[in-house]
């Protein structure tokens, strides 16, 4: 029997999925091949601190004199190297006039054996007074002749619509407060694995890398090394609490930041998963350079559609599914129960509602099903009488009932041998459930439903029971979306 969906596991990708204001817009952060990343389903918190906001003021530097990035008394900097290698690369990026890299966001790995490398873009080119250029995840920003330019590169979202953001900055030097006046450049900015580009904080942060260093931080100097044929000192950052270990790969020529050793233990799911060895996760700052980057970096890609907007506009979020409120084309099951087989068709099941999980052979599916089980046995006595709960099994392998059974789970079942997930409902990956009801409509439908998203389907449940059309109600709020989100891109026009 052939794989019906495509499995819904953990990915490692650089690039986070995006919740907006009133919409989800995700991000195009790139991966390099073989890889096991998905860039839109990828939910992993940052590793490098938040934005640290700043006026761009050289003047506001604050040297790291004591652990914690506070200015302070005791030990000073002839006492302590480390701290010296680090108050000196401070102090250069601030004094600035120029700078340029080609900096990555990297995590490398093998998996059951196979070299994987994710990679996003988290690049910056700066000159003084005012030009600046950042592809960091999947936005592209440029600041010239006092004007803030950024558009974001998703193809999930038709990269925001085409929307390119225009808006004037505010001050007459840079300043991370203007470069990240817009949530949603602050968002895609910070989107991935590496935070945000440590850069910015170098060159206009007044607390720069003050999220790395903080109060029970211990800074030491690990033996110097060769990284690209530069001789780079080696500055551990060292945290308790939690226990999270940076390195610093600093130019012991020149100052620049050419490496940082992020901590593995923010990547969810990785230190568990036994098939991944050597893993990585860097920010490789390749070309860091204190010259001039050139006056051609400081110009977006062109594109053949844009939206000039004066502030991005959220998506609204998409129908969860074209059948919302509609009746699916034929199909049948023939479900499995202990009290005895039944039929699932268009027109439901022998109960007034029917409640479709599709699965597969992954812990995401086994949570999902665990999950359902619990629902149907929490129910009401008369929701539960009046709902029939299947799981509906879309990747080959053994006995589906001894899986279940596995798993804790009591639900009818039927193998999906015909792809009707996939070709009938649209079911791309595992596991997503549907709910239809008696009067063969699609009442509410989610794609690779989490646990947490399944509380809402006793309410769904007895809502329908109750008469209310449920899928029609999301189909007519997802029109109501759209018309709200095409005023705003009207008002929004510069």
């Amino acid at each position: 029997m052939q794989q019906l969906i495509r499995r819904s596991g953990r990915t490692l990708c650089i690039c986070a999925a995006l919740l907006g204001v009133v919409a989800t817009a995700g991000c195009g952060g790139e991966t390099s091949s073989p890889s096991t990343g998905d860039p839109q389903a990828s939910s992993g918190p940052s590793t490098m601190p938040a934005v640290q906001r700043g006026n761009g003021d050289p003047a506001a530097i604050r040297p790291i004199t004591q652990r914690g990035g506070q200015p302070g008394a005791e030990p000073s900097e002839q006492d302590d190297p480390a701290r010296r290698v680090l108050n000196q690369m401070l102090s250069r990026y601030r004094r600035a006039q120029r700078y340029s890299d080609q900096g990555t966001v990297q995590l490398s790995y093998r998996q059951n054996g196979t070299p994987q490398t994710d990679t996003a873009p988290l690049a910056v080119q700066y000159e003084s007074p005012g030009l600046l250029a950042v592809q960091a995840y999947g936005l592209q920003l440029v600041c010239q002749g006092g004007l803030l330019s950024a558009q974001v590169v998703d193809p999930h979202s038709s990269d925001l619509d085409g929307q390119r953001l225009q808006q004037p900055l505010a001050g007459e030097r840079l300043s991370l407060d203007a470069i990240y006046a817009d949530p949603i450049v602050t968002q895609f900015a910070t989107a991935g694995l590496g935070g945000p580009p440590p850069q910015l904080e170098l060159l206009f942060g007044e607390t720069p890398l003050s999220g790395l260093l903080v109060e029970q931080s211990r800074l030491s100097l690990a033996a110097p090394a060769s990284l690209e044929q530069h001789s780079c000192h080696r500055l551990r950052i060292t945290n308790t609490n939690p226990p999270l270990e940076y390195v610093l790969w600093i130019d012991r020529q020149d100052l620049t930041l050419r490496r940082i050793e992020l901590p593995l233990a923010l990547v969810p799911g990785l230190v568990d998963d036994v098939t991944i060895r050597e893993a990585k996760l860097t920010i490789e700052l390749t070309g860091a350079s204190f010259d001039s980057p050139g006056r051609d970096h400081f110009r977006l890609p062109p594109r053949r559609q844009l939206q000039p907007v004066s502030r991005f506009i959220p998506l609204p979020p998409p129908l969860d599914s074209p059948l919302l409120g509609r009746t699916p084309p034929a199909f049948a099951f023939d479900a499995q129960a202990r009290t005895g087989g039944f039929r699932i068709t268009a027109a439901g099941s022998d109960r007034q509602v029917t409640v479709l999980l599709w699965v597969a052979r992954h812990e995401g599916s086994q949570a999902a099903a665990v999950g359902l089980q619990e629902i149907a046995n929490s129910l009401p006595q008369e929701l539960r009488d009046a709902t029939r709960f299947v799981i509906v099994m879309a990747e080959a392998g053994g006995p589906t009932d001894q899986t279940l059974q596995q798993w804790g789970v009591e639900l009818p079942w039927v193998n999906d041998t015909e792809a009707v997930g996939r070709d009938v409902f649209g079911v791309e990956q595992a596991p997503t459930l549907a709910v239809l009801s008696s009067n063969r409509q699609i009442e509410w439908f989610q794609h690779r439903v989490e646990p947490g998203a399944m509380l809402a389907l006793p309410q769904v449940i007895a809502d329908v029971m109750a008469g209310a059309r449920v899928g029609e109600t999301l189909r007519t709020d997802h029109a109501a979306n759209q018309q709200a989100y095409q005023d705003a891109i009207q008002q929004a026009a510069p």
